[in-house]
């Protein structure tokens, strides 16, 4: 949405309705921005905190640090290179890692 057509009042309403459709994905969803090289969290989805299976103290962790969190040491540099790759050349990725879950005290 552009400036020049929406109010800020419209918008966040556009906002509410996509994150209210986002979230009844029963799949995990984040959206994320990218400025320059780093990445910006926008939205996660219900069933991203319920899969990922992050205890309370991650929660609380997700809203100031957000790289990285959980992911397995052996799948962290690997994965870190291909978003590196990402954020200099643009385009799209795919990636299969492992990450902690704490309410069941294993890796997925």
């Amino acid at each position: 949405m552009t400036e020049e057509k929406h109010s800020p009042g419209q918008q966040k309403k556009s906002e509410h309705e996509i994150a209210k459709s986002f979230d009844s994905i029963s799949c995990g969803l984040c959206i994320y921005r990218i400025e320059g090289e780093r990445l910006f969290p926008l939205f996660r989805n219900r069933a991203f905190y319920d899969i990922m299976g992050f205890s309370e103290e991650n929660l609380l962790r997700l809203d100031h640090e957000t790289q990285y969190l959980n992911i397995h040491p052996e799948d962290l540099e690997n994965l870190k290179q291909k978003i590196g790759c990402l954020l200099q050349s643009g385009g799209a990725m795919e990636d299969t890692y492992r990450l902690w879950n704490d309410k069941r005290q294993e890796y997925h």
